[in-house]
């Protein structure tokens, strides 16, 4: 405590005291003097006139206690602080002359004159800077209360937690949804919130959390009346210990995606059943389709072999009335016996024939499209020839037309459309002569087969079912209406080509686009 007799001064130098007097007087800061026992202002400069709106006459007429807006008892405590050394710098409100008030900061020391304790402050007006600072409070507490009241009415939960999971603040919607009050979740941590089942995945959450900063995953939570829910949680890093959770109850959706994911598992179950029940349905068409073609192939085989039968018998009946009237010889049966294993070997051929032909192929193979219609033809001209029906092959191409496939399912489809076509023309009202023509050309890389014939053509009502199986415009016992169906399923599945029908000027047209085997630049 700096100590300092006035009556010392009388020794000082004259210039001394008055430069002294000359700073205090006229110094920018506001300077004022007074008594701590009165309060009563001894001695002030010019700026704290200035600042309080007095002259030095009137204000030094003043206490301190009269200029604050402190309550007495406040007022003197804090003087009294001063007094003790405890506070150098206190704030506080004072009023000035015009009623205006500023918010000072007081600088104080002590010094003692004979023994008496006086109070020296320096004070710096601090009112904007209190405005200010008020205003920025205010705004802050505004902005705080403005969000907590928006967090607080949140649709969705809101915790903010520390690193260990303790629950530091929730919104209604958290404790509605968890079933605690505030004051239950305040006193827990979230793992008190997860399901036991689900506390291993809860925790890989939390370490990808920690590692990133950041988190979002759908996990499954316990009420406080021990049911489960779900909840989808987004958690952020806001602080070096504190995180925010949005969390939105997800339970329905939980729900929805097990049932979708069951649905699923019955939907692909139902599908594995329906394919094999449709695997085993075209096995059975197939199979129908094996003993119609065997009929087919053993009509053809009739129609091949009745002429050299007839030619065998009557050969037979001629050796046997040769023998009766006396007439063999050696050259008669060796004639006889030459000519009849000519027969029998052009029966027999027949049948090799027939059975290489329909034989079923291992492996795909490069096949001339032109010579496996040729010698289809060949093997069924006979036939088609017993019912009036002329077969005619046409081709716009010079060469080989290749394709890449298995000959027999290309052979077996062909056969199809031609038997079709021969009903078509059989049940015409007019019984007129029948012509089926096969037409061979290429354009770009695909071969295109058409096959037409002057039968009853297709009803414009069935072009869309003629491929459909078990469908006929056949009477009952002539069709199985399996045909068609097992034509489309051999070009389109197994050769990678498409199979079209509509009518001609004539009758029927059935229209065949392979791929052509082999590499070949487009036209």
């Amino acid at each position: 405590m700096t100590q300092l007799n006035f009556s010392e001064r009388t020794d000082l130098n004259n210039n001394t005291v008055s430069d002294y007097e000359h700073i205090f007087r006229y110094a920018k800061a506001c300077m004022v003097t007074f008594d701590p026992e009165t309060t009563l202002v001894i001695d002030a400069n010019e700026a704290a006139c200035r600042l309080y709106g007095y002259s030095l006459r009137e204000l030094t007429q003043k206490r301190i206690l009269d200029l604050t807006t402190s309550k007495p008892e406040r007022a003197r405590d804090l003087i009294d602080q001063v007094l003790q050394n405890k506070e150098d710098i206190i704030g506080t409100c004072h009023r000035d002359k015009s009623g205006s008030l500023h918010y000072l900061e007081f600088h104080s020391s002590v010094f003692m004159t004979d023994n008496k304790p006086f109070i020296f402050s320096i004070i710096h007006d601090i009112t904007e800077k209190t405005i200010a600072e008020r205003k920025r409070q205010q705004a802050l507490e505004y902005s705080e209360n403005k969000y907590r009241t928006y967090v607080n009415n949140a649709p969705i939960s809101i915790f903010i937690t520390s690193h260990t999971g303790s629950i530091i603040e929730v919104n209604k919607e958290a404790c509605r949804i968890t079933g605690y009050s505030e004051e239950e979740l305040l006193s827990m941590t979230v793992m008190d919130l997860w399901a036991p089942d689900s506390a291993e995945s809860a925790r890989k959450a939390e370490k990808a959390l920690f590692e990133q900063g950041v988190m979002s995953e759908t996990l499954k939570f316990v009420r406080k009346n021990g049911k489960n829910f779900f909840m989808s949680v987004s958690v952020i890093k806001i602080a070096r210990d504190r995180f925010i959770g949005f969390c939105q109850d997800a339970t329905a959706n939980v729900q929805l995606e097990n049932e979708l994911k069951n649905m699923n598992e019955s939907l692909k179950e139902q599908v594995k059943i329906e394919v094999e029940a449709r695997r085993k349905q075209e096995q059975i068409i197939q199979e129908q389709k094996k003993l119609a073609d065997m009929g087919q192939m053993i009509n053809a085989i009739a129609h091949q072999w009745r002429q050299p039968i007839n030619a065998l018998g009557l050969y037979i009946q001629d050796a046997h009335e040769c023998w009766k009237r006396g007439l063999m010889n050696n050259t008669y049966m060796d004639l006889f016996s030459e000519t009849s294993m000519g027969i029998i070997k052009h029966i027999s051929s027949t049948i090799d024939d027939f059975r290489l032909f329909f034989a079923p192929d291992k492996k795909k193979v490069r096949y001339n499209v032109i010579r496996e219609i040729s010698e289809l033809a060949g093997l069924i001209e006979v036939q088609l020839a017993a019912k009036n029906i002329d077969i005619r092959i046409n081709s716009n191409s010079e060469g080989e037309i290749q394709v890449y496939g298995y000959a027999g399912e290309f052979r077996q489809a062909l056969i199809n459309i031609i038997y079709n076509a021969a009903d078509a023309i059989e049940s015409a009202p007019d019984k007129r002569h029948g012509e089926i023509s096969i037409n061979i050309g290429t354009k770009g890389c695909s071969i295109v087969i058409t096959v037409t014939d002057n039968g009853t053509g297709i009803p414009d009502e069935h072009l869309l079912k003629i491929f459909e199986p078990y469908f006929t415009t056949k009477e009952e016992g002539k069709g199985t209406g399996i045909g068609l169906y097992m034509t489309k399923l051999l070009i389109e599945k197994h050769m990678g080509g498409r199979i079209t029908a509509s009518n001609s000027e004539k009758g029927a047209c059935f229209a065949i686009i392979l791929p052509k085997g082999g590499n070949c630049d487009e036209e």
